[in-house]
């Protein structure tokens, strides 16, 4: 990461600008997710957790960049 003009942070290639606000943002919403999923496994195995639960542990960038492209404002 570059800092840009504006104070945007340039991740490289054809990916956004984003401020340190925006990565700052996107890496808490991450470690939450990974938070809570990490918990629902943990009661899953404990059998407090009935049917099927299926973990998306190492995939939380991948709904946090949907949501941000998705955000008005991000291109």
């Amino acid at each position: 990461m570059q800092a840009g003009k504006n104070n945007a942070l340039q991740t490289g290639g054809n990916g956004p600008s984003l401020t340190r606000e925006q990565f700052t943002q996107a890496y808490h919403d991450m470690l939450l997710i990974r938070r809570f999923e990490e918990k629902a496994g943990q009661l899953y195995g404990m059998g407090l957790i009935g049917g099927f639960c299926h973990l998306y542990i190492g995939q939380e960038a991948v709904v946090i960049g949907i949501q941000m492209a998705l955000k008005e404002g991000i291109s």
